[in-house]
Order: C-alpha cells, then structure tokens, then sequence
C-alpha cells in the first residue's frame, strides 16, 4: 500500500503549495482568502511550506483510513444489497 497521494508536490516550495490549495480547492467555503490569514506573518513562504507539509499529511491520513473502512464499506454495501432482494 503506497500513502503518497501528494508525490511530486515539493513542500519547499511555496509556490507549488499554492496551486495545490488553489487547484484542490481547499479553504474555497471561506469568504476571505486565505491568505489573508498570513498577513501577520514574517515569512509567508515558510508558512505556506508548513501548511503544505500538514495537508500532504492529512491527506495521506485519509487515504490510509478510507483503505481501513474499504472493506467495512463493501460489505455494508453487501448487506444493504441482500436487505432489498
């Protein structure tokens, strides 16, 4: 089992992070950017490194966990199946 959704992502630099958010359309229910959320900081770049860093392991975390419940899934899905014949 590979948990690298995110490879080829380099989370050093915060331009690549950026498209990320924005292509995976992370933060869009908020009304403010989010960005704006930086704007007290020193280093944005180093911020916007983190954050990338945090979401790639998130995101792994949920691929591992929705590898978890697969079968537990499938087989409620079996027994959803049986209840309606």
């Amino acid at each position: 089992m590979q948990l690298t959704p995110l490879s080829g992502i380099d989370f050093s630099d915060a331009s690549q992070i950026r498209m990320l958010i924005h292509s995976k359309g992370f933060f869009n229910a908020s009304t403010e950017s989010w960005l704006s959320a930086l704007d007290c900081a020193v280093n944005r770049d180093v911020v916007i490194c983190a954050l990338g860093g945090l979401i790639g392991h998130l995101t792994r975390l949920m691929v591992y966990l929705a590898y978890l419940f697969l079968p537990l899934n499938t087989f409620i899905s079996h027994l959803n199946r049986l209840c309606h014949l």
